[in-house]
Parts: structure tokens; C-alpha cells; sequence
């Protein structure tokens, strides 16, 4: 490189700190004095080249920044060349830097303070500490000798210092909350500690800042004691419903199932009037109850909606098959336009859809007293997942005024004052239809006009089923009510009236009832008998019908801890059920219960029950063939062969009550169902070989053989044609069945 003539300048430059570089046109280095060529040094050959030509391109003077420092560059140019001043400015902007930050955190109204490797302070701002004495007392402090000066527990610092160390350890932000007690009282702090650390990994510095937290910690203290006591206005409002309806339930249950039993007899016309205004009044005021119900679900969000295929075509039909009469009583013309419904299964609540329509339909017949009363659904739109259909529920009624039209969706909101003089009701109704709609996907829409009439309308789309679902059927056929006489069920209800009239209506399908006051004396009953169904009452005074059932569910007897528990609850609430199912029962009735619905759902338990448990243990049979397989299939099928005739002799046996035969019969089937280890209907035939029986246990005890040894018979076809297929396929000639 070129260098300069001996003399005092360059002597100069060569010991002036500064860098001086002197560039040529092309941007080469004429001259560079050491501190120069230090800079130059610390670049790499493409880095010194791009720096060369960025100084080459600098006016007259310029800030730059290299390797870290930060230099002020003079230019001087010549025709031909270019010398560059450098004027290392670094410390200043340093210092101007440190001052701006301070002069920043000085002011911030958020606590800062900066620590060293050693959890000593270097900076505290104002915010911070207040008293500028303690403040530069502190600096070089650390947390445990800060605490001893502001006679602060030492558990602070220690929880200072681990928190400190976990944010170096975790090399990320730490932030915990601390708790104060001064002069001016107690003081909520959120404490934060961020590390920084060099391009090495080394800690350089932690930055810790606060912030007076406690009017946001007194504010979520004041939401969340109130938010306690608006949980607990509503767990004690609907424990009051839950109560208030169960003691509604249980007495409504025996005036309204006792007149229906009333109604079974002969009576005059005049009773029968009577009986039929006992009814009716008695389901009103279960509708009122329910519409209570539904309120305090809906206001308290638990109104849960199911999700299941149904015919939709069906669903409203059934829906105003009851509405029609009513229309009638009153003169009315009932019009249910043609359905313009495709013929397929959608997915959805059928009983919501339902319970809209009949509270709309019954709204539209209470405040019309002249004209008709019409229901549309309409099609209007098809898709291969979904069907997007309209509903339309239209009156000549009283209409509704504009200025009420918002406000008769709200609860106990009536069009008129005189309203509920004129025409009764609660005013529930539409507040439930509304929001109903609204959780089915749609929203329901008043058109009306004063002296003219109203209409209500709303769409819902509903996704279709997949093929094979198949709609839930409620109605059992005479057929199917039969199918439970003889059965023997075990009732354990303690109130004398439910019990009575449950054990009523059991008994007038020709079921045998076992009945039990309380959860001892129902296991007692539990233990003695088998039965085809349980029907448990839930609150009881000894046991609560949960802890009967957790009992039965404990039985050694697998067949028997199986056996279909059906709860009888006043409790209306969805909860309640999903606890009673929790705990081991397979269904839930509500008080007052239908009895169509009680026994389809006795049916379907029971047929569930047989499917899934079979009926028959091979063991014994084993054993007598000695591991030949040919004997104990020949045994098998002999059984099979015979049994048939020997059952139909028990059915003409049994309709004739020749229980003599019908003994007979039992007996002839004892050997086998003891080899086929059949402990059900074993039991049944102790019963009818048993001369000292009653004429019920009998026909329950036949009937019970009559409907259980065609399932056993299936099961075991079944189970010789899987055991055939399975010795084809691996060619046994030997081994067990």
C-alpha cells in the first residue's frame, strides 16, 4: 500500500485514534492510518469491499455504523479522490441512549429495575422505589438486603430470588404475583423478571418491573363474589323448581293416573264428565308446571336439545292430531295444508319441533273464536345432506297490536291485560316457542294485524339421516303390551298412592308386581326372586333408589346384576336423568308416567337385556362328553328337536291353566336347562313344579318359560352354525363345541 512522506501530518495520523482513509476514484485505498486499517481488518474481503463502496458514495459528511461503533464521517473530496474522516461517536450515543431510557423508565408509571448476574440492583426507577434516598441507597443492593431495610418478610426475597433463577434457568419471562402490607395497607403487585443475555449466552442483565395490580385484583374479587352469587341464586332456584316440582309431580301422578284408572270402570255419564275434568285439569297444570321448567332451562342455559333421526311428515301429523278436536270443540275449521315433505328421515328433536308446533297451534285456537286455524309446511329447498323446510302457523283471531308485538316474546308477557282473565295461560309459551326455534337454527316471525288474526313463521334447515337410521317409534301395539304379561317386576316406590297405582297398572297387563317401601326391602326381594324389570323409585328414607341400584349393579350373579332398571323420578330435570344413568340405571320415566311409554321402555330393556346376555354355559355339557365334540353336539341338537313340541304343550297347557301339565312339562325340561346351566328359567320351573305356588307366580313362571326358551333355542342355533362354519374353515375332526 502506498504510504506518505515521512512527516509530522502522517505522524499524526498514524497515532490519532480516529480512522482516516483516503480513497482514489475507483474506490481503492490510497492511504489508510492504523486505526483505519484495524476497521478494515475486522471485515471480511466482501464485507470491506461493499463498505468501500458505500463510503465512496457518502456527501459530504454522514453517520454511520461498523462492526458495532458508530462513527461521524467527514468527507473531503478532490477531483480524483476522497478522504474520510472518522470520528468515533459510540460512547456518546451511548450516553445519550442511557439518558433517553432513564429519562423514559423515570416517568413510566410501571415499577423498573435492573439486576446484574448476581441479583444486585443496577437501576431503579421512581415507580419503583418513591424516596430518592433509598433509590441510589439501593443500586448495588440486593432483594434480601432491600427487604431487611423495608422490614419486608424474608419469605419475599427468597420467592424473589427462586424467581429470579427460574427465568435465568428457563431463559424466558417469568411473572408472579406478590402481596404487600404497608402503612397505606395492602397492595396486590404484579411482579415480572425478563432476562437478557449476550451473543455468547452469557447473562448480561435481568429486567424486573411491577405494576399496583390491586384495584384490577379488588375488581375481579368483587366479580367473582358475585359471580358466586348469581350461581348460587340459581342453584338455589332450581333446587327450589326441582323440589317444587317433585312434590308437585308425586301427587299429580296419583290424582291423574287414579283417574285414569277410574276411567277404565263403569261409570255414569255423569261421572264420566267429572273423571274427564279431573284429567284435564290435572294435565293443565302439568303443562303450566313444565312451561316453568322450561323457562328456568332456558335462563339458565342447561336446555339441551337431542339429536336423532324422525319423519317429519309424521311428527307434525301427531302434532295436530290433538289440536284438530280442540279446533272442533270450538266451531273452528282446522286446515293442515297438503305436506310438501320428501319422504326421508332427517336429523333433529323431534319432541322440540313438536312442542313449537302444538304451542303455536294452541295459541292460534285459544284467541280464535270465529274462522280457522291453519298449519303450512313447505319444502323449500333440497340438497343431498340437508332439507331446508318452512313452517307456517296462521289464525282469525284477535291479532296482536303493533306496539306488542316485540314484547309478547317475553316471559309472562300477554298481548292484552285482560288476557289471562279472558283466555288463561302464563304467557310461557311463545317465550319457549322462540327460543326453541332459535336453538333449532331458525327464528320465529309474527305477522299480525288488530281484529284480523296472526301468523307465526320460521325455517329450519335439518341434515338428513344416513341410510339404514331408522325413526324412533313411541307407540307399542296391543301386540307388544301383551308380550309383558306374566312378567315379574319389582317396584320399589314409598309413597303409598304411587305405589298403589303403579302396582295397578302393572297388574292390568298381567304383569306379577313384587312391591318394596324401601331400598332393604327391595334387595331382600332382590335376593328371593329374578325379575324381568326394576322400576326404582329415587328418594326413599332409608336408601335413595341410587344406592339400591349401585347395590343390585354389585350382585355376584352377573345375569342378575343386569337385570333393566327403569327410574321413576318426579325430578324433571335433564341432569337427573343423566345422574340416574350415570349410576348404573338403563332409563328414566317421569311423574306423572304414561303407560304406553313405560312399557315400551320396559320392552326394549328387556328384549336388549335377553339379546345381549346368553342364555345357556356349556360347562357341565363338557364335562359329561369328555372332550368329544360329536356327543355334546348330538346332545344339542336332540335339545332342539324336542323342545319345540314340549313348549307348544306348555302354551296350550298354560292358556288352559292346567297347571298339573304345565308342570309337567317343566319337569321334562329341568334335565337339560340344569345341563345348559340356565339359572333363569331354572328358577322359572322350581316354580311350577312347586305344588304350594300361587296361581300369579305360575302364570308369571310359565310366561317367563313361554317367552325366554325361543331366545335360548336361537342362541343355541346359533352358536352350532358358528361352530360348523368354524370347524370347515380350519378342518377340526376334534375338540370341544
Amino acid at each position: 500500500m502506498p504510504t506518505i512522506p515521512n512527516s509530522l501530518a502522517a505522524q499524526l495520523l498514524a497515532q490519532s485514534p480516529n480512522p482516516v482513509l483516503h480513497l482514489t476514484g475507483a474506490g481503492a485505498v490510497a492511504y489508510a492510518n492504523p486505526a483505519a486499517e484495524t476497521l478494515l481488518g475486522q471485515l471480511g474481503t466482501e464485507q470491506e469491499a461493499a463498505v468501500l463502496a458505500q463510503l465512496l458514495a457518502l456527501p459530504t459528511a454522514a453517520d454511520i455504523s461498523l462492526n458495532g461503533q458508530h462513527y461521524q464521517v467527514a468527507v473531503v473530496a478532490n477531483a480524483d479522490t476522497r478522504t474520510l474522516y472518522f470520528t468515533d461517536t459510540t460512547a456518546r450515543q451511548l450516553t445519550e441512549q442511557r439518558a433517553f431510557f432513564e429519562t423514559v423508565f423515570h416517568h413510566l408509571p410501571t415499577g423498573v429495575a435492573i439486576f446484574d448476574a448476581d441479583q444486585r440492583f443496577l437501576y431503579v426507577n421512581p415507580a419503583a422505589v418513591r424516596n430518592d434516598e433509598v433509590r441510589e441507597w439501593l443500586i448495588g443492593k440486593d432483594n434480601f438486603e432491600y427487604c431487611q431495610h423495608r422490614n419486608h418478610p424474608i419469605t419475599m426475597a427468597v420467592e424473589r430470588q427462586q424467581k429470579f433463577e427460574l427465568a435465568v434457568q428457563q431463559r424466558a419471562e417469568v411473572m408472579w404475583e406478590e402481596t404487600v402490607h404497608g402503612l397505606a395497607g395492602t397492595r396486590r403487585w404484579l411482579r415480572i423478571y425478563h432476562p437478557v443475555f449476550d451473543a455468547d449466552g452469557s447473562l448480561r442483565m435481568v429486567v424486573g418491573s411491577s405494576a399496583d395490580i390491586t384495584d384490577r385484583y379488588l375488581a375481579e374479587q368483587e366479580t367473582t363474589r358475585a359471580r358466586h352469587a348469581a350461581e348460587a341464586a340459581v342453584r338455589a332456584r332450581e333446587t327450589f323448581l326441582a323440589n317444587m316440582s317433585h312434590e308437585i309431580r308425586t301427587p299429580m301422578n296419583g290424582v291423574l293416573g287414579m283417574a285414569g284408572l277410574l276411567a277404565r270402570t263403569e261409570l255414569s255419564t255423569q261421572q264420566q264428565e267429572y273423571v274427564s275434568i279431573i284429567r284435564n285439569s290435572g294435565n293443565h297444570l302439568l303443562s303450566v308446571l313444565n312451561d316453568v321448567l322450561d323457562v328456568a332451562k332456558i335462563t339458565s342455559g342447561k336446555l339441551e336439545l337431542e339429536h336423532m333421526p324422525f319423519d317429519l311428515g309424521n311428527v307434525i301429523r301427531i302434532a295436530t292430531q290433538t289440536q284438530v278436536f280442540r279446533a272442533r270443540e270450538k266451531d273452528l275449521q282446522f286446515v293442515l295444508e297438503p305436506l310438501d315433505l320428501p319422504e326421508t328421515l332427517v336429523l333433529g328433536d323431534p319432541h322440540r319441533l313438536s312442542q313449537v308446533l302444538l304451542n303455536l297451534l294452541s295459541n292460534a285456537i285459544k284467541f280464535t273464536q270465529q274462522g280457522e286455524v291453519r298449519l303450512l309446511a313447505r319444502c323449500q329447498q333440497e340438497t343431498d345432506m340437508a332439507l331446508m323446510v318452512h313452517f307456517r302457523v296462521s289464525d282469525t283471531g284477535v291479532g296482536v297490536p303493533a306496539s306488542k308485538q316485540e314484547s309478547i316474546f317475553a316471559s309472562f308477557a300477554q298481548a292484552y291485560a285482560d288476557t289471562t282473565r279472558n283466555f288463561g295461560g302464563t304467557g310461557l309459551g311463545l317465550t319457549i316457542s322462540s327460543t326453541l326455534v332459535e336453538q333449532l337454527g331458525g327464528n320465529l316471525v309474527l305477522c299480525s294485524v288488530p281484529g284480523e288474526g296472526s301468523t307465526f313463521s320460521f325455517t329450519l334447515t335439518f341434515p338428513k339421516a344416513p341410510a339404514g337410521f331408522v325413526a324412533e317409534q313411541h307407540t307399542p301395539t296391543l301386540h307388544d303390551a301383551g308380550l309383558v304379561q306374566g312378567w315379574r317386576v319389582l317396584l320399589v316406590e314409598d309413597h303409598d298412592v304411587n305405589r298403589l297405582l303403579a302396582q295397578l297398572v302393572l297388574e292390568h297387563y298381567g304383569i306379577l308386581v313384587d312391591a318394596a317401601v324401601s331400598g332393604a326391602a327391595a334387595l331382600q326381594l332382590f335376593e328371593q326372586h329374578r325379575y324381568q324389570c326394576i322400576l326404582m323409585d329415587i328418594q326413599m328414607p332409608d336408601m335413595s333408589g341410587l344406592d339400591v341400584t349401585a347395590a343390585m349393579r354389585r350382585h355376584p350373579d352377573d345375569a342378575r346384576a343386569r337385570t333393566p332398571i327403569i327410574a321413576l323420578t318426579a325430578n324433571a330435570f335433564r341432569a337427573d336423568n343423566e345422574k340416574y344413568l350415570a349410576a348404573g340405571m338403563d332409563d328414566c320415566v317421569a311423574k306423572p308416567f304414561d303407560e304406553a311409554e313405560l312399557l315400551r321402555k320396559m320392552l326394549a330393556l328387556h328384549q336388549r337385556s335377553v339379546a345381549s346376555a346368553p342364555l345357556f354355559d356349556l360347562h357341565d355339557l363338557h364335562q359329561m362328553a369328555h372332550g368329544s365334540p360329536t356327543f355334546a353336539r348330538r346332545i344339542l341338537k336332540s335339545f332342539l328337536e324336542q323342545t319345540p313340541a314340549v313348549l307348544a304343550q306348555l302354551q296350550q297347557a298354560a292358556t288352559a291353566t292346567d297347571w298339573p301339565t304345565v308342570a309337567m312339562c317343566a319337569h321334562k325340561l329341568k334335565p337339560s336347562l340344569k345341563l345348559l346351566r340356565s339359572p333363569e328359567l331354572l328358577v322359572a320351573v322350581r316354580e311350577l313344579e312347586n305344588p304350594a305356588a300361587e296361581a300369579a307366580g305360575r302364570l308369571a313362571a310359565s310366561h317367563q318359560l313361554l317367552n325366554t326358551l325361543p331366545t335360548l333355542l336361537v342362541q343355541l342355533q346359533a352358536y352350532l352354525d358358528a361352530d360348523s362354519t368354524k370347524r370347515q374353515n380350519t378342518g377340526e375332526t376334534s375338540g370341544t363345541v
